[in-house]
């Protein structure tokens, strides 16, 4: 039980906060700024994280970005937070927080946004490291949105131009074109080393040169991506074009998608893909891509829906749904894995791959790497009659030496219009292993059901249907070490066809694959893409609920009808999912474990109309934002001990606490009481604080409640009377 009578002295009171916000009003802003606030001169605060500076206004924003400030704002163990949203209100800066100079101009501190963003300001700066943030080392930056145009010539982001050493970047959003040559991306520019969380893009980026991303243009350095995404247009005039990540080396991207379209504009524009262009040394685990990817010179090369080109690159349950199109080595998932320590297992493409050269396939256009449990359906076709049109698959364009396919299929059709196609290869150096094919198969020579043409590769256990197909040979002949086994439809349908194989009758997620009429039409399919029985009718449904933080069910919107394994869009800040009039939805919680603060929990919330992948039945609460402000006023008296009743409007049955409700849109007329629910004899009012032994923030009876009340993400404060002595 709390102690009810505390001696205070004197705390910061409103009128010193706002004298302390007048400071140095007069301080100068950068010449080169266009249309910017004059710098507030001071911020509130301390610095440190329990005192954090406070950014209230723009000119509070003005100040903390000016250089000449950096020891105070932008040091190692300085807290900044936002305390509101600001509208620069059309301002242009020509410099940056953090700069792109020597070390020590770089951003070190704490940034915690609150959950508030910064719009009406863009950014131009005519060198390197252009972002809100140009470069940032071993800093801290969560809980912010920035809506504004960046440009800049080299290491160019959204949010961040650049960062080094341990930084990390969790629940920030940029939305905003992004422009510049080298190193470009959506969110950041070079991420080196850096770690983002929960964060996403959605502005066009362009770039002159290479290393452009959607979020991120170059990630290295151990640099580690998870539940991010981004959605704008991406286009680069060079190398390693990315719908997520230009180029990474040695990174790490974990849930994490992509959905605008990807183009490398120039005539040898190489390493372009939907999610990654350039990937080495790097891990893509249950990552996505959506959109259009193409390489649009006539030399484009290392083309990929998810990855153009994957050099030691280990990918896990992915995929790529979009139509891809380049000159040579083109892929419905990666255009070339490079290097026989790459590998793909549990993954597929589902979109049309165009070639006007050689080295296309539905799953992989070259293949050094491993590829195991993975498939495509897409058709794969050529689109030049005055280029070379050989090496054709309808899961791989060629599999090289050290390549391998094992347990995989394709069922696109495959045209190569010239020569070397094939329903799975269309030319083998490699193994292929327990595959098959069902695609039309169609070229001028070396037309194959299975595999176009075998250059000393090997093929086991694997088949391809000679119906559908429209071919009885596979690989020039009938060998079956070398082309497979042709099938008819019926065959390709029942289960003793298959010998050798881990396969089950229906479902077994203990073996490889499964067979029944209903999925996968009649084909063997993957059980890796399944955690329920998909031959059950109808499939394995769940069901997703909505609720206020009261337990009530948001039954307009739900509950809903979900399908294992696909991928589901949460209501957005429209749904009628509202806990009053007017609020609006500012975010979904999922039931998480105690100390669990990650992606889902009260403390980063799911964003609205943020895409989940369903595997389960689950639980959504809203996390409302109210119009209305709910204000407890506790008198901070034990109930044992006495306390005289005033006169207070809303009061609880003992009358210790007095309830208050204040619109958002008038905070600016609400004062707080000058009494309290009841008054403790002999004791004077001296104010309210947001902690009830008087250690927070402090407000004079009858003052007014802060203005960024407002925009804050809280619906209900709680505000404590401090007494003195008569």
């Amino acid at each position: 039980m709390r102690r009810m009578l505390k001696r205070v002295a004197a705390i910061g009171s409103s009128t010193a906060v706002i004298a302390a916000l007048l400071a140095g009003a007069l301080g100068t802003p950068v010449a080169a700024d266009t249309g910017c606030p004059t710098a507030s001169g001071s911020l509130a605060g301390a610095g440190s994280a329990a005192n954090p500076y406070l950014i209230t206004s723009k000119e509070d924003l003005q100040e903390f970005r000016d250089v000449a400030k950096k020891v105070t704002y932008w040091a190692p163990p300085v807290h900044v937070e936002l305390t509101t949203s600001i509208d620069m209100g059309g301002c242009v800066w020509a410099s940056t927080i953090g700069i792109d100079n020597t070390d020590s101009d770089h951003y070190f501190g704490t940034f915690d946004g609150k959950g508030f963003s910064i719009t009406g300001l863009d950014v131009n700066i005519s060198g390197d490291g252009a972002g809100l943030f140009g470069e940032v080392e071993d800093a801290t930056i969560r809980n912010v949105g920035f809506s504004g145009d960046v440009t800049g010539v080299d290491n160019v982001g959204g949010l961040v131009g650049w960062t080094t050493g341990d930084t990390t970047i969790s629940n920030v959003w940029a939305s905003g074109d992004v422009a510049g040559d080298a190193d470009i991306g959506g969110l950041i520019g070079d991420g080196g080393g850096v770690t983002v969380l929960a964060s996403s893009a959605s502005g066009d980026v362009n770039g002159n040169g290479s290393d452009v991303g959607g979020l991120i243009g170059i990630a290295d350095g151990g640099a580690a991506i998870s539940d991010s995404w981004a959605n704008g247009a991406v286009t680069g005039a060079g190398d390693d074009v990315g719908g997520l990540i230009g180029d990474a080396v040695g990174a790490t991207v974990t849930n994490s998608w992509a959905e605008g379209t990807v183009t490398g504009s120039l005539q040898f524009s190489s390493d372009v893909g939907g999610l990654i262009g350039d990937a080495v040394g790097a891990t893509v685990t249950n990552s996505w891509a959506e959109g259009t990817v193409t390489g649009s010179g006539s030399f484009s090369d290392h083309i990929g829906g998810l990855i153009g080109d994957a050099d030691g690159v280990t990918i896990t349950n992915s995929w790529a749904t979009g139509t891809v199109t380049g000159h040579s080595e083109v892929g419905g998932l990666v255009g070339y894995v490079n290097d026989a320590s790459s590998s793909i297992s549990a993954s597929y493409a589902t979109g049309t791959v165009t070639s006007s050269g050689f080295d296309a396939g539905g799953l992989v256009g070259d293949n050094d790497g491993a590829i195991s449990t993975s498939f495509s359906t897409g058709a794969v076709i050529h689109d030049s009659p005055s280029e070379d049109r050989e090496r054709f698959g309808g899961l791989v364009g060629i599999n090289k030496v050290t390549g391998s396919i094992t347990d995989s299929y394709a069922t696109g059709s495959v045209d190569a219009s010239d020569e070397q196609a094939g329903g799975l290869v269309g030319n083998n150096v490699g193994a292929v292993v327990r595959s098959y094919s069902v695609g039309q198969v169609s070229a001028g020579a070396d037309a194959g059901g299975l595999i176009g043409i075998n250059n000393g590769g090997s093929t086991s256990s694997s088949y391809w249907n000679i119906e559908t197909s429209g071919l009885t040979i596979s690989a020039g002949g009938s060998d079956s070490s070398t082309g497979g086994t042709g099938k008819t439809t019926a065959e390709m349908r029942t289960i003793t066809t298959f010998v050798g194989w881990s396969i089950s009758e229906g479902y077994n997620p203990a073996a490889t694959w499964g067979i029944c009429g209903p999925v996968n039409s009649g084909y063997p399919y993957l059980t890796a893409f399944n955690s329920s029985d998909p031959c059950a009718t109808p499939p394995t449904s769940y069901q997703f609920t909505f609720r206020l933080p009261d337990g009530t069910e948001c039954s307009a919107i739900g509950p809903v009808g979900v399908i294992d394994g696909t991928i589901y869009v949460l209501p957005g800040e429209d749904a009628d999912c509202r806990t009053m009039d007017g609020a609006t939805v500012g975010g979904w919680t999922i039931p998480v474990p105690d100390g669990y603060d990650s992606i889902g929990s009260p403390a980063m919330p799911f964003a609205p109309g943020q895409k989940v992948r369903v595997s389960d039945s689950q639980q959504f609460t809203v996390v409302p934002f109210e119009p209305l402000l709910s204000l407890t006023l506790d008198s901070n008296v034990m109930a044992d001990e006495a306390c005289e009743a005033n006169e207070a409007g809303f009061v609880d049955d003992a009358n210790r606490e007095e309830y208050s409700w204040v619109p958002r849109a008038d905070i600016s007329m609400a004062r707080l009481p000058v009494i309290g629910a009841c008054q403790p004899p002999g004791y004077t009012l001296a104010g309210w604080n947001t902690a009830s032994d008087g250690s927070g923030t402090m407000f004079e009876p009858g003052a007014g409640l802060p203005s960024d009340w407002a925009t804050d993400k809280t619906n209900r404060y709680r505000l404590f009377a401090i007494w003195t002595r008569s």
